[in-house]
């Protein structure tokens, strides 16, 4: 363990550098751990609420696929090289996951709207074809019977 001329606390690394708290190796806790908002920070996390918004674009699920196709990654999540180059900043990470997560929400809650108008049209074909059935039935039977009537008018 190391204090720098700073303050900052080296934990098996002689080097903090700009960090208040520098860890070399792995960190565990019982209860969790707890990030506080740093209200000097110019630059806050932006927490996703705004997915819910009125007019917040979800990308078409088509867009989506082909940057899947070409980067191998969730568009705005880092690769798994830039992660193993630059790390990962937990609560910007947890704020771009927790997007994600809302996004598919909102992905589902279509599909699921879009499910429902299938299967009411199903529905409403399935009880016209049964009313073409029962009005099919009906000239059936009309035919035979002037068939019928028309052989005894030949007799």
């Amino acid at each position: 363990m190391r204090v720098d001329s700073d303050g900052n606390l080296g934990i098996g690394t002689d080097a903090p550098g700009a960090f208040n708290l520098a860890v070399n190796g792995p960190i565990a806790a019982k209860v969790g751990i707890k990030v506080l908002p740093n209200l000097t920070d110019p630059f806050p996390t932006v927490w996703p609420d705004y997915v819910f918004k009125e007019g917040y674009h979800l990308k078409p699920l088509e867009e989506v696929e082909a940057f899947i196709k070409t980067n191998k990654h969730l568009p705005e999540v880092p690769s798994e090289r830039e992660v193993a180059q630059e790390g990962v900043e937990l609560v910007s990470m947890d704020a771009v996951l927790l997007k994600k997560i809302e996004e598919l929400t909102l992905y589902a809650i279509e599909q699921n709207k879009r499910i429902e108008h299938q299967q009411q049209e199903i529905m409403d074909q399935r009880q016209e074809v049964k009313k073409q059935q029962q009005e099919n039935k009906k000239w059936q039977q009309e035919i035979k019977d002037l068939k019928t009537l028309l052989n005894k008018l030949m007799k």
